[in-house]
Formats: C-alpha cells, structure tokens, sequence
C-alpha cells in the first residue's frame, strides 16, 4: 500500500533565493495548495497547521516563509523540511541593503550622514550573528547561538530535511526535489535577485565572518553533504543538468516574469526538459522526451 507523501515545510531564510523557489513551489504544487508564512503579526498560522491540514475541504502539500525548524512537531503527519544556505558575508550584506533601504531612518545619524555597515551590525549584532545556525536549530532568534545550537542544527539537517543545498547550487537542487518530491523539472527565472557582493572590503568581510562563524561551518557541512548526494544520483544525473541548463538558454535582454514559469522551453526540444511545454510544437518530440525525462527520474529515485 503506498503511503501518502509528506508534507513539506520550506524552511525560507531570509535573502537565500526564497522567492525563486516560491515562484517553483507554486508552480509544481499549485498555489492554492502552498501555505505561505510571510510577515504575519502572530503565529495562529504555525499554532493552527495541524488543523489546516485535516480539513479535507484543502489539498495543502507545503508551507512556505520564514518560520524556524520545528514546525512539523505539532503535525500529524509526516514532514520533511526543504532550505538552501548561503554564503555568511553576501546574506549578511544583503539583508543589510535590504534593511537599509525598508527602514531609512534607522540608518541616520543626528548630522544627517548615514551609518555604514559596520557601525550597524556593531549595534545589532545579533540580529545578524549566525540566524541560519539559529532558524535551522530551532533557536530562538534574539538569542545568541552557541556550539550546541550548531551541534543540533548539523543534526537536524540529517534526520528532518529531504534537502538542504547551497544556493549557488540551485540547479542541482531542483533537479534532485524533482527526484525526492516528484516534481516535473521546469524552467524558471531568478527573482527579487539583488547586486552583487563579491567586492565586500576585508574590513567587513572579517567583521561578518566573526559574527557567523557558526553559520559559515554549517554551510560548509550542508554543502559537503549536498555533494556526497550528487555524487550518488549516479551518471544519468549530470546529462539531466546540463539538459536543463540548456533549456533554460533564454535569448539577449529577456527578461522572465514569475508567470513566465513553464514546464519546458521555448526554445530547441532536448532530453530533459520538453516533457511537458507550453512551447511544445511536435508531439512526437514531446512524446520521446517525456519518455526520456520519466526513466531519468526513475533511475535517480531512491
């Protein structure tokens, strides 16, 4: 008797491509099926979950927001938790920009000039100070995180999460979910994406590196690990990629809308991802290649 799959709890930290894999989340599971925690004044929505889900009147599949690890102890039902980390120094300056532009007068000094970087992770420290250690662990967020705290973070990634990736390895990811989760491989644009921070002076990168020490450890474990599992989904995994990424091949200047998302390409048919396309021009083609796409993940499957 095969068992219902688990409801999946999206574990979104702030600023780590959480609104391009929200734009795929609905897309493979439906929007009205995701539950979406953003911004809310109380935490009826987490307090009431169990409820949520046992009324029949909803077909809900997965929550999505900033919310910590722990969510799924008052369910009665199965749960595993999806995240991606990212890099320490680029997250903590790109909350700080995006903080910076939100909340202006918090920036401003008495002169009128604005407080850099430096002086404002100085005066909200832990805010700042390893939140993916904390929100991963289940730790309080004005709390200071401790060695323990990464102890159970490490933990928690090896029993709860079906996957926890890099950011910078988001093809990857999706590709495995489609495995894990049974998911259709798509297409999709990057959102909400901010500039660059490759060019953060050694000044700030030491600071911001003192600050997440704890949080800089644990993405160099998920990312070890997130390898060991590429690793293992064995040669037909690397030809799946770089089908994707060939279909994702968008032409000069086009700009991709979330309502742009699509199941296939617009442009040349190829093994991976013409299975299921609203640019599908031959039925033939798509016919061979959803055949291809369906024994690539039944091989990947495990």
């Amino acid at each position: 008797m095969k068992s219902d799959p688990p409801f999946i709890l999206f574990l979104h930290i702030p600023k780590t491509a959480g609104t391009t894999l929200r734009s795929v989340v609905d897309l493979q599971f439906g929007r009205k099926n995701v539950i979406t925690y953003y911004h809310q004044k109380s935490a009826d929505t987490l307090n009431n979950l169990d409820y949520m889900l046992r009324d029949e009147r909803h077909d809900y599949r997965a929550l999505i927001g900033h919310f910590r690890f722990g969510v799924h102890e008052n369910l009665s039902q199965p749960a595993r938790y999806v995240t991606f980390l990212r890099d320490p120094v680029s997250l903590t300056i790109s909350a700080y920009n995006e903080r910076r532009k939100t909340f202006k007068a918090e920036f401003e000094k008495p002169d009128g000039s604005m407080k850099s970087i430096q002086e404002h992770l100085a005066e909200n420290r832990i805010a700042y100070a390893n939140l993916q250690t904390k929100l991963v662990a289940g730790s309080p967020s004005e709390a200071t995180a401790t060695e323990k705290d990464l102890e159970h973070a490490i933990e928690n990634l090896d029993r709860h999460f079906a996957l926890a990736a890099p950011t910078t390895r988001f093809d990857e990811a999706l590709l495995l979910l489609s495995s894990r989760l049974g998911w259709r491989p798509c297409l999709y644009g990057t959102l909400n994406k901010g500039p660059s921070h490759e060019f953060a002076s050694p000044e700030v990168r030491q600071l911001i590196e003192g600050l997440c020490g704890l949080d800089r450890r644990l993405l160099e474990y998920a990312a070890r690990k997130f390898e060991t599992e590429i690793e293992g989904a064995g040669p037909l995994f690397a030809d799946a990629l770089a089908d994707i990424r060939q279909a994702r091949g968008d032409p000069p200047n086009f700009r991709r809308r979330p309502d742009d998302l699509t199941f296939g390409p617009r442009a040349q048919p190829c093994r991976m991802s013409r299975w299921r396309s609203n640019g599908c021009r031959n039925a033939q083609i798509h016919a061979r290649c959803a055949r291809h796409i369906l024994a690539i993940a039944r091989s990947l499957r495990p």
